[in-house]
């Protein structure tokens, strides 16, 4: 079994996001992972413990970044993206187009939708028949009121238009519009009523101000952070590294970087695996004792080694000195308890 352990893992820490109590006048209004600071005037990033602003005011990880391996990037990332695709697959009543990117309906499918369409829209027409007070229109596929109809209608309507209207009232501050049909505001009134608004408006705003780490938004009314292109804000409104950025520093250290858990661990050690797989059939240790590294073997760990120095071998080597039938009583039982201290705990 492989050596495993936690290589990094990202805090997060639980801050209140931009509070918004209710004063007599509008408060700072934060943006997504920003909040509040403890004097209420002003917004702050909200940073996870591996973050931090650098000297541009910009806000960075402080994960070590050297060695991160373009290659293993591209090709991850190209990986990613065949395993996105999903294969061009036409159904019956269709076929792929001239240029093999899409499905379209083949001409017998039309033909035979187009027919279904026909005799359906025939059998839906019902005769035209016109009733009283109608005639048949110009095309003669239609029925249309006749003239004295219209005119009959226009005028009860009329009439029952005219005892419905209240007389217009213009009160104290309007006045009738240009087309007489209706009351608006004088542009003195107007004019009161925007600076009247305007003064409140002015002595109840907090003015904007940004604090290191972010900056204005495009619409100038809040702060938001000023991230670099490694952090992202996550789902709690926290600014973390982005699993891209923390994934390529995993395996560029030599690491195995585990999608789900985001965790990095370490890679497998060939020397313990030698010197535990060899002390379990020694019986030192078992697996079920705690071994980890029973039934390993080089193969199927990937420790596979041709040089003189493979660790594999030395740690086989060793085990197998101090279990021979010719090493003292004492250094067996050294060597069992050394067994169980590495195999077990590592």
């Amino acid at each position: 079994m492989k050596k495993k352990f936690i290589y990094g893992t990202i805090l997060v820490v639980n801050l209140w996001g931009c509070d918004s109590n209710e004063t007599e006048s509008l408060l700072i209004e934060c943006g997504v992972g920003t909040e509040l600071n403890d004097s209420n005037n002003h917004c702050e990033p909200k940073l996870s413990d591996d973050l931090s602003i650098n000297t541009s005011g910009v806000i960075v990880s402080s994960l070590d970044q050297d060695a991160i391996s373009s290659e293993e990037a591209l090709a991850a990332a190209k990986a990613e993206g065949v395993a996105s695709v999903t294969p061009l697959n036409c159904g019956g009543g269709t076929e792929e187009d001239e240029d093999g990117t899409a499905c379209q309906p083949t001409a017998e499918y039309h033909q035979a939708t187009f027919e279904e369409g026909r005799l359906a829209g025939v059998a839906s027409i019902n005769p035209v028949n016109c009733g009283d007070g109608t005639t048949l229109n110009e095309a003669s596929d239609a029925c249309e009121p006749t003239a004295e109809y219209r005119a009959s209608a226009i005028e009860e309507g009329r009439l029952i238009g005219v005892e419905s209207v209240m007389p217009l009232n213009c009160e104290n501050g309007t006045e009738e519009n240009s087309e007489g049909t209706s009351c608006q505001p004088t542009a003195e009134y107007r004019a009161s009523a925007i600076e009247e608004g305007r003064l409140i408006g002015v002595a109840s705003v907090t003015p904007l101000n940004c604090d290191t780490g972010t900056l204005i938004n495009e619409g100038g009314d809040a702060c938001i952070p000023n991230m670099s292109v490694d952090v992202s804000i996550n789902n709690e409104n926290f600014i973390v590294p982005t699993e891209t950025y923390t994934q390529e520093l995993c395996v560029a250290a030599g690491g195995r970087f585990n999608d789900e858990t985001g965790i990095c661990t370490e890679a497998y050690n060939c020397f313990y695996g030698g010197f535990c797989s060899r002390a379990a059939n020694l019986g030192f240790t078992a697996e079920s004792n705690g071994n980890l590294y029973d039934n390993d073997t080089p193969e199927n760990t990937g420790c596979e080694d041709s040089s003189w120095d493979d660790p594999w071998d030395l740690g086989e080597s060793i085990a197998a000195h101090l279990g021979s039938d010719h090493t003292q009583w004492m250094a067996r039982f050294v060597a069992n308890q050394l067994a169980e201290a590495v195999c077990a705990g590592n």
